[in-house]
């Protein structure tokens, strides 16, 4: 797409993607694609979060296979910010308390949104509270306006984030953890 763009500001926008494409290929002379499918994303996110959160990882595993895919290079730049973000959150707390599991699941599930959709995300942070944001998602579908404002992949996108802190929730009342005062 990159490459693409590139060649259509050198050369004019009413060049084909096909043309731009072929541009590519004279360039490089051997395609290659990498397996992403292969990459088993529940085992990378239990290799590298495992300790920060093994009760989420089935939920959250899930979230980002349906979410950003199996890409080892997108899931290293969620991990990096994850984990930028679990450091300011250290050095913010006094108590040098580490953030509880659900705690750290619910921020990780919050970066997969902002990369993945970030206009869900907006409308996600946007909710104050935990009952703000239940009253979000049950006026979703109810409102009219919302049509206007969503398209079908932001549906999608807050169905799923619905579905995933409805099983983060419940392994949470497993753990005696209230997900609803984080």
């Amino acid at each position: 797409e990159v490459v693409v763009s590139g060649v259509r500001k050198k050369f004019g926008s009413n060049m084909s993607e096909d043309k731009c494409r072929s541009f590519f290929d004279k360039i490089i002379q051997l395609p290659f694609k990498m397996p992403v499918d292969s990459y088993n994303i529940s085992k990378m996110i239990q290799e590298v979060l495992g300790s920060n959160m093994n009760t989420y990882i089935k939920p959250i595993s899930n979230l980002v296979k349906r979410t950003l895919g199996a890409n080892p290079r997108t899931f290293k730049r969620l991990a990096n910010s994850y984990f930028l973000l679990m450091t300011v959150d250290q050095f913010q707390n006094s108590e040098e308390r580490l953030m509880d599991e659900c705690r750290s699941a619910l921020l990780f599930v919050s970066l997969v949104i902002q990369m993945y959709a970030p206009e869900v995300y907006s409308k996600l942070i946007s909710c104050g509270s935990a009952s703000e944001l239940k009253d979000f998602f049950s006026n979703l579908n109810d409102s009219e306006e919302n049509d206007e404002e969503l398209d079908a992949k932001d549906f999608e996108t807050l169905e799923l984030v619905e579905e995933t802190l409805k099983e983060i929730s419940k392994l949470s009342e497993n753990g005696s953890e209230n997900i609803d005062e984080l």
